[in-house]
């Protein structure tokens, strides 16, 4: 087993802002937001946190 600590970024083709708010039967139902220092822990600059719901009551998080 081989163990990391590097990071390397990968840069995103398009902000997450335009991740879709359908995914098959799945619809957004909410989102949430972290904290500024979670954030910060993370390093990222664009972040989502989605709920999908689907008719038969099936969550999914993004």
């Amino acid at each position: 087993m081989e163990i990391t600590a590097e990071v390397h970024p990968v840069p995103i083709k398009q902000s997450l802002g335009q991740f879709p708010k359908t995914i098959g039967d799945y619809r957004l139902a909410n989102t949430f937001q972290s904290s500024a220092d979670v954030i910060e822990m993370l390093g990222v600059d664009d972040y989502l946190q989605y709920n999908y719901i689907n008719p038969e009551n099936d969550v999914i998080n993004l």
